[in-house]
């Protein structure tokens, strides 16, 4: 039988049971399961994305996501002094520039995708 979380962590952590004593050990049993927490939550689907959010889930930096929104490949909205995008925003994103492997590391580059995927989704209407 498998050992439930907790035992395993117990096992794993008994080393350091004798360095640290049984108090110290709770409090960082609490910070260890505070911070899966955290980890879980960062992992779960947003609806809303920033520009930083965006960004790093391309591993990019905010410039980056500021020159594709001046560039129109994304739109955002307004938000005070930053911007917010839907989820559909950074899946049609995905589908539309990534998956195609559009480069979009210059101004120029992102123009290109931008024409080409304008182009292509006109041509598909005209044959729906």
């Amino acid at each position: 039988m498998s050992a439930m979380p907790y035992e395993f962590m117990n096992q794993f952590l008994d080393p350091f049971k004798k360095e640290l004593g049984v108090d110290q050990m709770q409090l960082q049993i609490k910070r260890l399961e505070k911070e899966v927490q955290r980890l879980k939550e960062e992992a779960k689907p947003r609806a809303i994305y920033t520009t930083e959010q965006f960004a790093k889930h391309f591993n990019k930096d905010n410039q980056w996501v500021n020159r594709l929104r001046k560039n129109g490949l994304i739109t955002g909205s307004k938000n005070g002094r930053g911007y917010l995008y839907t989820a559909k925003e950074l899946e049609q994103f995905t589908n539309d520039y990534i998956a195609e492997g559009h480069k979009l590391t210059s101004d120029d580059q992102m123009q290109l995708a931008l024409q080409f995927v304008n182009r292509s989704k006109l041509q598909n209407k005209k044959h729906s």
